[in-house]
């Protein structure tokens, strides 16, 4: 390709040159032509003829100049520089990671640095984990290196990792943990393996600096050493981000046994089901959330063990948040009885205080009511639902179509039709006359243009309700307009049949209340479960006693908000609802849910008469409780899954098909701007 641009370079400039001598030598011809046969002219003209010609020589010159200074640089820039040197280079950079001189050597001073002399002597062993576990697989002259000195290692704002031999082996290397999959070790993984090996973000943390701190000396960022026991180490006394946690955090994972239990949610569709309900040891949980955390444990290598909060905990939990299982499964993570919970939990404030979460959606709850009936057999009934004849328009539009269109259409047909023979609209009309002998003679007399008009009129307004203009047309123009009308007509009634559908459609699904100021207007009393109930409660200035208790003799505790631990109290918000009732300590005209739970109900066909009302009034936040002791790793993993799209896949996969009949539409009235 090189080669290719010199070529193009070089004759560029050859032809540049051509062409500039070409003009010099027709500019001294015409000058030769045109002087004068005087003596006096030709020593003028052959002193003009000598400096033309030096001048075209100092031209041609600077020409040829150029393009040589073009060749030469073209020449240079097509050897491409020395693979090897490349190569070399690419190599250096891999096993030898550029080290970042830290801003203070000695650290900040609210987190000194410790000195040599400073360090307690420990022995190398990877000291404990959170769990109480040890790294077992630990090997110093794998990990550290040989060479490597322990007593500065660590010591001052230094890359110490830079030099160890888990760096210098490099994520390429065919050595160590044998993560290179080439002979020499020139090739790597990173690139093409999918999930990437953890060791490939370990260029990240190798060149940046660090050094070991007194804990209680330190006010900054600080954690405990894996590889000695009693020393800490901090990455933000040197003002660096500690990329080597990042990096360790999902691979301490590996090879973990995770204490897992099951809720099974009582509503909605995003969370985990279970036919033996919660914390049912065995292997047919269902659910989006369920298949998520299958893919993760395949993902960071760890296994999950299916088990169940202590029984013994369950009093605990009742003083401390209530009777609800998933407050019962929230308390044991807490306490580090299991790892993690697996369902859709609302992350409430008191259940985030004590444990770390998990966000996995944030889903919108709605005030749901009955669809309008529309069994109203009142005369101001009658009228509305008449009023909808013309609702596929407005006003503006009639006014447009009826008076100004089929009106102007049906003019220009008498307009191209008037006079002609045969047609509608003839000049002059035949009539009998009878004469006083009793004689009859046909005459012609002229035919009113009013008439014509108003015959015109009434055929443009009849083909709209026949849905075709019927009427003879013989002129070449009136056949042409005739298409004009036609299409007119067809179009109109397209439209307005179309949008009547729709709008009739549409009307099944409304709701004689469209806020939560209305439902109370109208007397309306709300079922809800409690956790929601509070979280609309928070919003809007509500009086409790709109809330539906939950019954004692169902179960429940007889305080406002469905939550009975024996019960669906997601599904016996809806199960509640009555269109009228008289006992206001039962059931309810409306409810507060999420939206999930009507949509889990409409894919098994059930509550179909029931439509969400407005805007959002509050939301939801689900998440997973986990161990604060694994908290680290596994919600790094977590993110990382949810940042690939992966939970949102499953969402996809699980979301529900409405099983009711299609009644439902968008229409709206076709106007005129």
């Amino acid at each position: 390709m090189s080669c290719h641009v010199m070529h193009i370079l070089a004759s560029t400039c050859m032809r540049f040159a051509s062409r500039l001598r070409a003009r010099t030598s027709s500019m001294t011809r015409f000058t030769a032509s045109s002087t004068s046969t005087s003596n006096s002219r030709r020593r003028q003209q052959r002193r003009w003829r000598r400096h033309q010609s030096s001048r075209s020589f100092l031209m041609a010159t600077s020409t040829y100049r150029y393009a040589a200074a073009l060749l030469v640089i073209a020449l240079v820039l097509s050897f491409p520089p020395s693979s090897a040197t490349s190569a070399a280079a690419t190599k250096n950079d891999a096993t030898e990671p550029e080290a970042i001189d830290p801003p203070k050597p000695n650290g900040d001073p609210r987190c000194p640095c410790l000195s040599a002399q400073q360090l307690e002597p420990t022995s190398v062993i990877l000291s404990e984990r959170k769990d109480g576990s040890h790294n077992k697989g630990f090997d110093y002259n794998a990990t550290i290196g040989s060479l490597m000195d322990p007593t500065s290692y660590g010591v001052g704002c230094r890359p110490h990792d830079a030099q160890t031999a888990t760096c210098r082996n490099g994520p390429s290397s065919s050595g160590g943990d044998g993560d290179g999959n080439g002979e020499d070790g020139s090739s790597s993984d990173c690139e093409t393996t999918v999930p990437r090996p953890s060791n490939c973000d370990q260029e990240e943390w190798c060149s940046r600096s660090f050094c070991y701190v007194d804990p209680d000396e330190c006010d900054l960022l600080h954690r405990p050493s894996l590889y000695y026991r009693h020393r800490y180490y901090s990455y933000a006394t040197c003002g660096f981000m500690d990329y080597w946690t990042a990096s360790k955090r999902v691979e301490s994972l590996r090879g973990d046994t995770l204490r897992v239990a099951y809720n099974s949610n009582t509503g909605g569709w995003k969370g985990a089901t279970n036919v033996d309900g919660s914390f049912a040891i065995n292997n047919m949980w269902r659910g989006p959330i369920v298949e998520f955390m299958n893919n993760a444990a395949f993902r960071g290598g760890f296994t999950l063990n299916v088990t169940a909060p202590p029984p013994w905990l369950r009093d605990g939990s009742q003083r401390f948040f209530g009777s609800s299982s998933f407050d019962y499964c929230v308390y044991a993570a807490s306490l580090g009885y299991v790892d993690l919970c697996v369902a859709a939990y609302s992350i409430t404030d008191k259940r985030a205080a004590v444990t770390t979460f998990f966000e996995t959606s944030d889903d919108p709850i709605y005030l749901i009511t009955f669809t309008d009936s529309g069994d109203s057999t009142s005369w101001s009934s009658f009228t509305e639902e008449f009023g909808k004849i013309f609702a596929p328009f407005t006003g503006a539009a009639w006014a447009m179509i009826v008076l100004l269109s089929l009106p102007l259409l049906g003019l220009l047909m008498m307009y191209h039709e008037y006079g002609s023979p045969g047609s509608a609209y003839p000049r002059t009309a035949p009539y009998l006359v009878t004469n006083e002998d009793g004689t009859e003679m046909i005459r012609n007399r002229n035919v009113p243009k009013i008439k014509h008009i108003g015959r015109s009129l009434y055929m443009a307004a009849l083909s709209f309700f026949q849905e075709s203009y019927d009427q003879s047309v013989v002129t070449m123009s009136g056949k042409i307009h005739l298409l004009a009308i036609s299409s007119l007509v067809y179009l109109v009634l397209a439209v307005y049949t179309a949008n009547l559908a729709a709008i009739l459609t549409s009307d099944n699904l409304s709701s004689p209340v469209d806020s939560i100021e209305a439902a109370v207007l109208a007397g309306f009393n709300i079922c809800s479960e409690r956790k929601v109930m509070e979280m609309v409660l928070n919003r809007y200035d509500l009086d409790e006693s709109l809330i539906v208790p939950d019954p004692i003799s169902l179960g429940g505790d007889g305080k406002p908000g469905f939550t009975c631990s024996n019960c669906k109290s997601r599904t016996r918000v809806f199960d509640m609802m009555r269109r009228t009732h008289s006992d206001r300590w039962m059931y309810c005209n409306a409810a507060f849910a999420l939206r999930e739970d009507l949509e889990a109900l409409n894919g098994k066909g059930l509550h179909c008469d029931k439509i969400r009302v407005g805007d959002a009034v509050a939301h939801d936040s689900t998440g997973i409780p986990i161990y604060d002791g694994i908290a680290d790793g596994l919600t790094a993993l977590l993110h990382d899954m949810k940042n690939d799209g992966l939970l949102n896949k499953e969402y996809g996969f699980s979301m529900p098909a409405v099983q009711c009949a299609e009644t439902g539409g968008g229409g709206s009235s076709f106007t005129v701007k």
